[in-house]
């Protein structure tokens, strides 16, 4: 084994066990003694050196952070050693630049202390390797800008991982690390999640903490989180996450049992309801999709599970136009700071679907802003209402496969897009954000040419338990561990284990 050092003589983890092993079994072989977290870390940054630039996924590496993090952190912790990547957006990390993929920030803003999720990363005993792609402030469903340039799906190069916490999926997915942070507006941790081929969970509103920063984000439709190859893997990493901060606005109690206690219990006989083209007035989804929820169905009645169609009465154009309205106050409140107090922004702090939200943003009221929560919270309510009568509702992630490269890029759409967007490729996610309940997108299905293809599954507010249990006994039913992306770390040659 080698002493602690930037630069540790040889890799005792092998590509192959890198890409394999999850969170969970690094820390096991770290807490054993087989191996260190300096080994695992130099094995990561060798796969990220060699893989980065086929995916574009790492916008930041860390490396001289992640080292002293070893110093500092506590060798009993319950991730202690696992790297992770932290999204280049929304919680901060001392000293290190963030820019949220705007050209305003293309020097980086530098803050002087951390956030709160980023402590709760450090009491897990987790070592952050880089920072992840993102489009500009997270707005839209793929991830390229014009500061980074397009992040690409490890399964087809040719299509994105989904957005916008696209630069962590792509890296999980293709191995260089087993956990990376997301966060979810509209469906940011999940889009990403389905499409590649991972787990991605989206808690309740008020688990986890926006502090010190914020006390809400995106007027309480977003939430942090994690992308993960594993239940167990998501589960540990929230069990640690969770938690408020001083000051919260929506603090919400602690869960009764660790979701890693959850993800052993049986779930009982549950009444599902799943929906194919939902909120009204949304796109059809396509047949790979179809296929993905009517495949999970079916899994779900072998389960013993009562599965009907079914689905909360909510239409697509009322989401879309509260969404809209919510998103471009945040432009306005997070690009104002960046440019000259009576400026108005152009191609050189932000990209044209930024600027057009802006614009959006500037000519509506305080009342429309205002009117906007209140219907958010209204459709909220019609979603309690159908989690009073069925426990879960299972639907599609997206209505398509991963989209190619360039689509819904801020660069080429207008505000009508934007919207379209909205109805015609993720019409399932953002209705979770605004009702503040907890959604979990699981990669249980493959179309014929080997791309992933997510479902969604939710639950009402405060169910998250529930969640994980059945995902857990969904991943027992349907395991996915055994498919690999084009992109991977196991296509590297290693020395491996010595």
């Amino acid at each position: 084994m080698t002493t602690q050092s930037d630069t540790p003589p040889y890799a005792a983890l092998s590509m192959q066990e890198l890409g394999t092993l999850d969170a969970v079994a690094l820390r096991g072989l770290i807490r054993s003694g087989q191996i260190t977290p300096d080994e695992v870390l130099h094995t990561v940054f060798q796969a990220m050196e060699a893989l980065n630039p086929a995916i574009n996924a790492v916008v930041q590496p860390m490396k001289t952070q992640a080292y002293a993090e070893l110093r500092h952190i506590d060798p009993e912790a319950a991730l202690y050693g696992v790297p992770y990547l932290l999204k280049d957006l929304g919680p901060s990390y001392a000293g290190v630049p963030t820019r949220m993929a705007c050209m305003a920030l293309k020097d980086g803003f530098f803050p002087g202390e951390d956030s709160h999720l980023t402590h709760r990363f450090r009491t897990l005993g987790m070592v952050p390797a880089g920072k992840s792609a993102t489009p500009e402030f997270g707005l839209t469903a793929t991830t390229d800008s014009v500061l980074h340039g397009q992040t690409r799906n490890p399964w087809d190069v040719t299509r994105s991982p989904g957005g916008s916490s696209g630069g962590s999926a792509s890296a999980v997915a293709a191995g260089i690390v087993p956990v990376a942070h997301g966060n979810d507006g509209g469906g940011s941790i999940r889009i990403p999640a389905a499409a590649c081929g991972l787990v991605g969970f989206k808690c309740s509103r008020g688990l986890l903490s926006w502090a010190p920063e914020l006390g809400e984000c995106w007027g309480a439709l977003a939430t942090n989180g994690v992308l993960t190859r594993t239940v167990r893997d998501s589960a540990a990493a929230l069990d640690g996450l969770c938690g408020t901060g001083l000051g919260d606005p929506y603090p919400f109690p602690r869960p009764p049992l660790p979701f890693s206690t959850e993800i052993r219990r049986a779930t009982g006989r549950l009444k599902i309801g799943y929906a194919l083209q939902w909120p009204a007035g949304a796109a059809p989804a396509s047949e790979d999709c179809r296929n993905a929820v009517m495949h999970t169905a079916r899994l779900l009645e072998g389960m013993g599970h009562h599965v009907e169609e079914a689905a909360p009465d909510l239409h697509c154009d009322e989401v879309a136009d509260i969404f809209m309205t919510i998103v471009a106050a945040q432009v306005i409140v997070t690009l104002g700071p960046l440019i000259s107090p009576a400026g108005m922004p152009d191609e050189r702090h932000a990209e044209k679907l930024t600027r057009l939200l802006w614009e959006k943003g500037q000519r509506e009221t305080g009342a429309h802003y205002a009117g906007a929560l209140n219907r958010m919270h209204l459709l909220g309510r019609a979603m309690a209402r159908f989690f009073e009568r069925y426990d879960v509702l299972l639907t599609p992630v997206m209505t398509t496969p991963p989209a190619k490269l360039g689509a819904y890029s801020l660069q080429q759409m207008e505000l009508d897009d934007y919207a379209a967007m909205l109805g015609t490729f993720i019409p399932y996610t953002p209705p979770f954000n605004m009702a503040g309940s907890p959604a979990v997108s699981l990669p249980l299905y493959a179309t014929e040419h080997g791309l992933p293809v997510g479902v969604q599954l939710g639950a009402g507010t405060g169910r998250d338990g529930l969640l994980f249990r059945l995902a857990a006994r969904l991943e027992e039913a349907a395991p996915w561990h055994t498919r690999v992306p084009a992109v991977h770390v196991s296509r590297l040659e290693t020395t491996g284990r010595h």
